[in-house]
């Protein structure tokens, strides 16, 4: 078996997306979706029912009066918020690791994915048009291809850093040369196997060569460069994050200015502290 067919292997292996993604992802657009239902499938989780309280009764969603009902909590939370939520809590396992491979530890990569999710949303909301839909679980989920990837890095670390001692390509072009992918698309090829939307799988698949997002660019774009702010914050730079740059298309699309960036990186910082301590406890 090569490489590429050894990767593509192990995406195969990877762990299911988690049920209550499922559940509430087929009724998303559903304005009379049964909450009461679905808080009797979760009940049996105490986990999820815990984490689903403890974020519902967050300052992270505005929270101003105490919920202690399973129901009530996702009811507070909406169908798109508590599919952000299962999705960001059942991952979090997934994220809060070591990836030797890319220079990370545990702490550093779940660190970096909260606050792209969190930047991405900044980003829009410092902009015209509303955010676009799951740009948080976009976010959070652009790296995670690098859970897959991490194993195959370790053993072609040689390789990779005689790479970027010799040349000045970006990490992902490095990442093509040796693997024949990439972890964006490797990332992308987990959504697509977790059935997860179009928009998602485009998102992740491309959030280092945006303008080939197609119809997606705009969710594309404010990943893109919420990724790019994150490295910039040293927030999980690892082995790569000094490899990639804001691409030009995106840059003057997008027309961010220096004040809005700092504004994004101070509302980012404030916002992602609760959600990545909530996001540790859940992988604990």
């Amino acid at each position: 078996m090569n490489r590429d067919e050894t990767i593509r292997s192990r995406i195969r292996s990877f762990p299911a997306m988690p049920a209550l993604c499922k559940q509430v992802l087929t009724h998303m657009n559903d304005p009379n979706m049964d909450f009461k239902s679905l808080a009797e499938t979760v009940r049996y989780d105490p986990g999820m029912t815990a984490n689903i309280l403890k974020l519902a009764n967050s300052s992270y969603f505005g929270t101003t009066r105490k919920i202690e009902s399973l129901q009530a909590a996702m009811v507070r939370l909406g169908a798109h918020q508590l599919f952000q939520m299962a999705v960001a809590t059942g991952v979090a396992k997934l994220l809060n690791r070591r990836l030797a491979g890319y220079g990370l530890e545990s702490s550093e990569f779940l660190r970096h994915s909260v606050w792209a999710a969190v930047a991405a949303e900044e980003l829009a909301r410092q902009m015209e048009g509303p955010p676009p839909d799951m740009l948080f679980t976009a976010g959070l989920l652009h790296d995670i291809g690098k859970v897959v990837m991490d194993e195959f890095m370790n053993a072609q670390s040689a390789d990779i850093r005689a790479d970027m001692g010799n040349s000045t390509a970006s990490f992902d072009g490095i990442e093509e040369k040796v693997f024949g992918l990439t972890h964006a698309e490797v990332g992308a090829e987990v959504l697509d196997q977790w059935n997860l939307p179009e928009a998602l799988v485009a998102a992740v698949r491309c959030h280092h060569i945006p303008d080939q997002a197609g119809d997606h660019s705009r969710l594309t774009m404010l990943v893109h460069l919420a990724d790019m702010l994150a490295y910039s914050e040293g927030m999980g730079t690892g082995l790569d994050g000094m490899r990639y740059h804001v691409a030009a298309s995106t840059a003057k699309q997008m027309g961010i200015r220096t004040p809005v960036i700092e504004r994004v990186a101070g509302r980012t910082l404030e916002r992602m502290r609760e959600l990545e301590g909530l996001l540790t406890r859940a992988s604990a």
